[in-house]
């Protein structure tokens, strides 16, 4: 219970630094008045049924979520039973966190080189490797055990941080195209499907780790935790497969954004320009 706290204690020491900083160094830029617009049920369908750059993003959310929502559900119970490092279960989770947050800016430079679709497929990559080296963590070995984990972690912001940067693009596309702004519509269909992705994984693994005959709180035979192994490391580079496939071709590349981007401000100091001479 004092690791929980101890966990909690981070989150409320850390939230008021952070906050701080993300109202102080993000500012607003100034928007033209707009008529305020309320989008009906059917046309919001609409939109999600007809926009293909959405349908593979929600979906590469849909898969992430599934990937690290297993990881994050059975990730305790690997460590007790298979690692046999349960007594630090706890901090090596908190580790594993900490540097995905950590590694974070090093994914979106990556992402002005290479694209943000393809820095993501790259760190989904990298994580399937670094999945597949925990299969070979000595038991009971905590330094390993801790590298392997940060190596593990130092992928886990790339998905939430690139995939809601794209979605931007998305939105600005759609504005483009359309010439209304529906971000806050696209955004609010990535925590929908991200919170989904993560229900699903601990629906799905759960039953799974069931019917191999996992008992948390008792002995398991080898058998039972080489499927459970398998399931731990298995069914989220399924997952994380699909997703690189769905999100490598992405159509909106940093070309078209910014002459998406370029549009964009094109009206917006029009609207500006129209708004200060009335």
């Amino acid at each position: 219970m004092s690791r929980v706290a101890a966990m909690g204690w981070f989150i409320i020491l850390a939230m008021p630094p952070a906050v701080l900083i993300a109202v102080s160094c993000v500012s607003e830029r100034p928007q033209p008045k707009r008529p305020a617009t309320k989008i009906p049920l059917g046309q919001t369908l609409r939109i999600i049924v007809t926009n293909k750059p959405l349908q593979k993003l929600v979906s590469a959310d849909l898969l992430a979520g599934l990937a690290t929502g297993a990881t994050g559900s059975l990730f305790i119970f690997f460590v007790s039973h298979v690692i046999g490092l349960g007594h630090l279960a706890s901090a090596l989770l908190l580790l594993y966190f900490i540097t995905g947050c950590v590694a974070a800016p090093i994914w979106i430079k990556i992402s002005y080189r290479v694209g943000k679709h393809r820095a993501l497929a790259i760190a989904t990559m990298c994580r399937m490797v670094f999945a597949i080296m925990i299969l070979f963590a000595p038991t009971g070995n905590m330094l390993a055990a801790a590298i392997l984990f940060a190596l593990f972690g130092s992928t886990y912001a790339a998905a939430p941080f690139l995939l809601r940067s794209i979605i931007a693009d998305v939105a600005d596309h759609d504005e483009a195209q359309s010439g209304v702004q529906r971000t806050g519509l696209y955004y609010s269909l990535l925590t929908l499907t991200n919170k989904i992705g993560h229900a699903l994984a601990v629906g799905i693994t759960y039953p799974l780790i069931e019917w191999i005959g996992f008992e948390a709180t008792g002995m398991n035979s080898k058998e039972t935790l080489n499927a459970f192994t398998a399931i731990f490391i298995g069914f989220p580079i399924i997952c994380e497969i699909v997703l690189i496939a769905a999100i490598w071709n992405f159509p909106i590349d940093a070309a078209s954004q910014a002459q998406t981007r370029m549009i964009l401000e094109q009206r917006r100091q029009a609207a500006l320009s129209e708004g200060a001479a009335d």
